[in-house]
């Protein structure tokens, strides 16, 4: 059998069809995925797969072709590493963008993972998503590392990060684990820019705050030492040392919503109410579901504050 790419023309491709010119045809689209794809390729991530270690123990399908496929199924509308897959498969024109060939897409890469009728499993073209977990079981950690902080660069060289003001974010999956990461807070846009995850508690508090620091660290390195200038962030996530670290050590102003059961955050809310503090409001607009969402926030400071007592107490415990 061979392959070949024909234009788009369903007259003339039924036409063949019927004369028994072509014993099957693959059609695909452009949409959503396809510009993900092609902007992922032109922000240079597949050239930063390269620095990526993988440790084979057999011969088969390249690892530069599954570590591509593995890269772009984030970008794949589905719940799940098998059903992500499934979708993707079915878009030859982003297979053919990958590395796969006409003859991938229609028989596969080899007689693995066939069924009781030795005919490929339509869930095995091109590879079958046992291949995928192995090659993600195969990938070494460290080298993982690198090639986020590749991706965090070229986000920076591409002028995609706009502004100095970061936040620290984190949501739980499960119970057992939270993902916390370092946004780039734009108007009217956040961009995540490096990320960990954490297992067991998420409480960076006695840690030495380990996760901020390095995530803080990577985009510096990445975008240069005056990167970051103000960091917005939970108590979770912050203690002490880590608030002088980064106010005295590096010059980024960090912050936190002060615990509600302290005495100073008592007297800043007497001065709200009071009408003694000076605020401003910020408008914010975001889409959720397709509808529009206003949200509104207003800020005020004050200084020179002494009810310090109970910041003394709650560290002593």
């Amino acid at each position: 059998m061979t392959y070949d790419l024909k234009r788009n023309d369903r007259v003339a491709t039924l036409e063949a069809l019927k004369e028994g010119r072509y014993e099957a045809i693959a059609t695909s689209g452009e949409g959503a995925l396809d510009r993900l794809v092609h902007l992922a390729i032109e922000m240079g991530v597949f050239e930063a797969l390269e620095v990526i270690k993988i440790s084979r123990e057999r011969k088969g399908i390249p690892d530069g072709l599954l570590l591509r496929t593995l890269a772009v199924l984030p970008f794949v509308e589905a719940i799940g590493l098998s059903a992500a897959a499934g979708r993707l498969f079915q878009d030859a024109a982003i297979l053919l963008r990958l590395g796969y060939t006409i003859e991938h897409l229609e028989e596969g890469f080899n007689q693995r993972h066939h069924n009781s009728n030795e005919a490929k499993g339509e869930d095995s073209k091109p590879c079958h998503i046992d291949v995928l977990r192995q090659e993600l079981a195969r990938i070494d950690l460290v080298s993982l590392d690198a090639f986020r902080k590749r991706c965090i660069k070229q986000l920076f060289e591409g002028k995609l990060v706009r502004g100095k003001l970061y936040a620290v974010d984190g949501s739980g999956s499960k119970g057992r684990y939270r993902v916390v990461g370092l946004l780039n807070v734009h108007k009217g846009r956040t961009l995540w820019l490096s990320w960990r995850i954490i297992e067991g508690k998420a409480s960076e508090k006695g840690k030495e705050a380990s996760v901020v620091r390095s995530m803080v660290e990577e985009v510096r390195e990445a975008g240069g030492e005056e990167a970051v200038a103000w960091l917005l962030m939970d108590a979770l996530y912050a203690d002490g040392p880590l608030l002088a670290w980064l106010e005295y050590g590096l010059g980024i102003h960090a912050l936190v919503r002060l615990p509600q059961d302290r005495l100073l955050y008592e007297d800043l809310k007497g001065l709200a109410e009071g009408g003694l503090l000076s605020w401003e409001t910020h408008t914010d607009m975001r889409y959720v579901a397709g509808h529009k969402q206003v949200r509104r926030m207003s800020l005020a400071m004050a200084g020179d504050l002494t009810s310090w007592d109970s910041f003394c107490e709650a560290a002593k415990s």
